[in-house]
């Protein structure tokens, strides 16, 4: 077996720390190395702690979440970041998406759902926590589509398969390519949108409707 997955949880509120927890001490391959209630001392605790992930608040006092990540991600081995939540602020995610956060969770995770979401972070996978999507999903159809680059039906398939949390693999069965070819796709379609990261592309399908088409 293989060493537990370190993990750095970031609150301002004392008492949901101490459930988050809990809840992380009863998962079978995570360990919770520390805690830290802003983003200036999570910067701290990453660095002396130097953990794999960290489960981040986006609203805090001082340096909020969003901020926060972006400080991470200059560090030479920055941790993977899961926003943990319970808002559904579409700015605010996209805000942490940019800076480099990898996915996002509710707060009211079952321990499953936290420890499916950490161990698909340490992966390189993008934990999207469905009922948040759902959420944000909602929020941009209330808003007018914004202007997008044109995609040809080939990127939008891709993109569409991207938004579904599928690895290179599964995507390349479901688009009859080949593993490289897929990611070849996909290092194009992010250059198409101007976006850095997967997650970064979710937002992307969302904001610019083409994940509700």
């Amino acid at each position: 077996m293989g060493s537990p997955v370190r993990v750095l949880l970031v609150d301002d509120d004392a008492v949901l720390l101490l459930h988050l927890r809990k809840r992380l001490d009863r998962l079978p391959g995570v360990r919770c190395v520390g805690v830290a209630d802003s983003g200036r001392a999570a910067l701290e605790k990453v660095r002396s702690l130097r953990p794999d992930v960290v489960l981040m608040d986006m609203r805090m006092p001082g340096m909020d979440g969003a901020t926060a990540t972006g400080e991470l991600m200059a560090l030479p081995s920055p941790p993977k970041v899961v926003i943990l939540t319970a808002f559904g602020d579409d700015e605010s995610f996209n805000r942490a998406l940019r800076a480099g956060a990898v996915g996002f969770i509710l707060k009211t995770a079952s321990a499953e759902e936290l420890s499916a979401a950490i161990h698909k972070a340490v992966a390189g996978q993008n934990p999207l926590d469905e009922r948040l999507i759902s959420l944000l999903l909602d929020s941009y159809q209330r808003q007018l589509r914004v202007e997008v680059p044109t995609l040809t039906s080939r990127q939008q398939e891709l993109l569409r398969l991207v938004v579904q949390g599928l690895k290179n693999s599964e995507i390349a069965e479901r688009m009859y390519l080949s593993e490289s070819t897929v990611r070849t796709y996909v290092s194009r379609l992010l250059q198409a949108t101007g976006c850095e990261s997967r997650a970064q592309l979710v937002a992307f399908a969302f904001r610019s409707g083409i994940a509700s088409d």
